[in-house]
């Protein structure tokens, strides 16, 4: 090797910084999930709690008490999990496990709820009570299933993702190293 392509201080991997920031939460996108939890624990709150004359009910206000307060905590949760990542500093193991439990509990209840007909009003009647049609259309359950299955997993997913990219990074000399902690 000649000089000129020789390094002008030694080098070694475990100089690397120890975190990566790039694989961080960032400020953002925690207050981005934050903020979506807590409109969806104001939608949950003023639909199930009944919307007056000027809005349309979509979810059920009869759905009982115990669910509604399960639906509420568990978007609290979603949001607490994203706080708690952003505080750590990453995401891990178990912050992602935490997720994906409740993304399932969510899943579950949801579709349950919604197949034992508690979740949604009858919007076929409540769409022509408010606009004064009559036109002759239902709700797709089965879409509306799958699209709570997909929502959930897409967040449980990517929960998943960005502990194993700590992870992984970890392994590569992206994040800390063993002898370093």
């Amino acid at each position: 090797e000649s000089e000129r392509d020789a390094p002008i201080t030694p080098w070694d991997p475990d100089q690397l910084p120890g975190d990566a920031p790039w694989r961080a939460p960032r400020f953002g996108e925690m207050a981005a999930e934050v903020s979506f939890s807590a409109a969806m624990v104001v939608l949950l709150v003023w639909q199930l709690s009944g919307v007056g004359e000027r809005g349309v009910q979509v979810l059920d206000p009869q759905l009982p008490l115990v669910w509604k307060l399960v639906l509420v905590g568990l978007f609290v949760l979603d949001a607490a999990v994203s706080l708690a990542a952003w505080r750590v500093g990453r995401w891990t193991p178990t912050l992602a496990a935490v997720n994906v439990l409740a993304n399932v509990v969510s899943a579950v209840l949801l579709v349950w709820l919604l197949l034992s007909d508690q979740l949604l009003t009858d919007l076929p009647t409540v769409f022509a009570e408010r606009f004064g049609t009559d036109l002759d259309w239902s709700v797709s359950y089965p879409a509306v299933a799958v699209g709570i299955v997909v929502i959930c997993g897409w967040d449980a997913v990517a929960s998943v993702r960005r502990a194993w990219l700590v992870r992984d990074g970890s392994a590569r000399g992206g994040g800390r190293r063993a002898s370093a902690q």
